[in-house]
């Protein structure tokens, strides 16, 4: 937001984009693997992993098409962007769970296309920019309403673990990628301060847990929430 350049900001820019990219394509995974063993009824067989590869590359490719149609509704009606946006946001929560897909891997593999295989990145990044604030204002609200205190009671040690957890395997790693990628000293050093705010994905990644999850989604989505709470107060 304040435009610094350097080979921090560098690097911390780059690898937050990335990890994002990885850590919703195993989400997807776990969450499909999860849910067939929080399910006594469900088997682990040939159908059950065939489930698994759809809404991992189903999802790939739903994504690359919703690119190619953002790309050209930007060629077209650039004006209109924003409605385009906002509404493939609204479609990409039910339809996708309906076609067991991912609607984050869809709508990140969608905005990855518009950035690299078209000129209209800059374009769709203010699209969303300009409009985004009061559906932050909703989906923080929302999130926010999910943080039960009574269940809070309950799983507070678990919160407080993936925070501790959190934050020395993300030191571990980034220093230890820092050094394997020959980075300067100061890289290794501070880089994986920029890593410990957490906010938007994980909070998705919440809301997702516990409406596939019934058996034990509320209680883990609480904890998530007061892990998230704590990294993005004291992470900056």
């Amino acid at each position: 937001e304040y435009q610094p350049k350097g080979p921090m900001t560098d690097v911390i820019l780059a690898v937050t984009v990335a990890k994002d990219v990885v850590v919703v394509t195993l989400f997807t995974i776990a969450l499909a693997i999860s849910t067939l063993l929080v399910d006594p009824s469900a088997e682990l067989d040939l159908k059950a992993f065939g489930l698994l590869a759809w809404e991992v590359f189903g999802s790939f490719g739903v994504g690359l098409l919703v690119g190619w149609l953002l790309a050209w509704f930007a060629e077209r009606l650039p004006d209109e962007l924003p409605v385009a946006v906002v509404g493939i946001a609204f479609l990409s929560g039910p339809l996708p769970h309906h076609y067991h897909l991912s609607g984050l891997l869809v709508c990140m593999v969608a905005g990855f296309y518009v950035e690299n295989f078209s000129v209209h990145g800059r374009r769709l990044i203010d699209a969303v920019e300009r409009h985004s604030l009061i559906l932050y204002v909703v989906f923080f609200a929302a999130a926010g309403a999910g943080l039960d205190l009574d269940a809070l009671e309950k799983t507070w040690m678990l919160a407080l673990a993936l925070v501790t957890l959190r934050v020395v395997f993300t030191f571990a790693a980034t220093w230890l990628g820092a050094w394997a990628a020959g980075d300067p000293p100061t890289v290794r050093k501070y880089a994986w301060t920029g890593f410990l705010g957490q906010a938007g994905v994980t909070l998705g990644f919440a809301s997702i847990v516990a409406m596939r999850l019934p058996a034990i989604g509320e209680m883990l989505q609480t904890a998530i929430i007061a892990a998230v709470a704590v990294n993005q107060i004291f992470g900056p």
